[in-house]
């Protein structure tokens, strides 16, 4: 019928605790959460509301029957609320997009640095996840040099999964723009800018990701826990390799 039935039967009877619901609670909150996380650009009115179906048993402790205490599910319910409410609108207040960014100085000139990063190719000799799973295939496709250069890996080690990149554009000696493909786990951007400092080369090597959903927006907020170390161990590496040759 075009509606979403939310159907409570066989819940347990009545408590003698404070712990009941009365139906038109029962209704307002499930109906509230479903909305919530379905449609909350939806405004609340009867149009909306009548979207959903509700099924439950008198007796039961979704359906009361008087006198059965219902104060203490109140406030528990009014907690529930809270959080949803926490949970929605601060996801909306939460940044659009994670962005990680990690610095490093090389003591080498700008186009040494960049006769590395620049190159789709090289970029296992400085990758902080090249040596996490030696069995990794990779395929290089496009242009060995310039824009279009992509690189594919395939790995079972969960830290490396697969996906793809493409450098999508260049700037000679000052920075380079990567297109991040993981497949069903997302798309993001990298980059990475060079700047002349004295005696040598400060290197930002960034990463940005969109986040359209409110639970995407949450999870925003652990990516730098989650790639920021190994942004730092491949600046090191990028380092060491740049000043060794």
């Amino acid at each position: 019928n075009g509606k979403i039935t939310i159907d409570f039967t066989g819940s347990s009877a009545a408590s003698i605790f404070g712990i009941n619901s009365p139906r038109t609670y029962t209704h307002a909150y499930s109906v509230f959460g479903l909305k919530a996380v379905i449609a909350p650009h939806v405004p609340n009115n009867i149009g909306s509301l009548s979207c959903f179906d509700l099924i439950t048993e008198a007796g039961t402790c979704v359906d009361p029957i008087r006198p059965s205490p219902v104060t203490a599910l109140k406030g528990i319910i009014w907690s529930l609320v809270a959080l949803i409410v926490i949970f929605v609108g601060g996801g909306y207040l939460l940044p659009g997009a994670a962005v990680v960014e990690r610095q490093i100085v090389i003591t080498a000139p700008p186009e040494k640095v960049f006769a590395i990063v620049g190159h789709m190719r090289r970029f296992n000799e400085w990758s902080p996840w090249a040596d996490l799973d030696p069995q990794t295939a990779y395929e290089f496709a496009g242009p060995e040099s310039g824009v279009g250069q992509k690189m594919s890996w395939v790995s079972k080690n969960p830290n490396v999964g697969s996906g793809s990149q493409t450098i999508i554009e260049l700037v000679e000696n000052t920075s380079t723009a990567t297109a991040l493909d993981f497949g069903g786990m997302g798309k993001a951007r990298a980059s990475i800018r060079l700047s002349s400092v004295n005696g040598g080369t400060g290197v930002t090597w960034g990463f940005k990701a969109e986040l359209d959903s409110i639970t995407e927006r949450w999870f925003g907020l652990l990516f730098d826990r989650w790639i920021g170390a190994d942004y730092e161990k491949g600046l090191g590496k990028l380092k060491a390799l740049a000043e060794k040759q």
